[in-house]
């Protein structure tokens, strides 16, 4: 028996914006408990609710930062 029912609940899941607009309407829809399993990009920042001027720059910075040492390694070969 999956978890969701020991505890009484419902469960969707989405790894796409339309899977996931569709199980959140069908969530807010029912009126019982529940999980929402969502696929996300291990690789894909995190991104705070309201972003900064000062979060975007820093972030701008490392991601350039983090491409400069990528091609470091690319020496040019004459």
């Amino acid at each position: 028996m999956p978890a969701t029912r020991k505890i009484a609940a419902e469960s969707a899941s989405g790894s796409t914006r339309d899977q996931l607009k569709t199980a959140l309407h069908r969530a807010f829809e029912i009126k019982k408990p529940v999980i929402l399993d969502v696929l996300v990009d291990p690789d894909e920042a995190p991104m705070p609710a309201q972003v900064t001027f000062s979060q975007a720059k820093n972030y701008a910075i490392h991601l350039l930062k983090e491409w400069w040492e990528e091609r470091k390694d690319e020496s040019p070969t004459t």
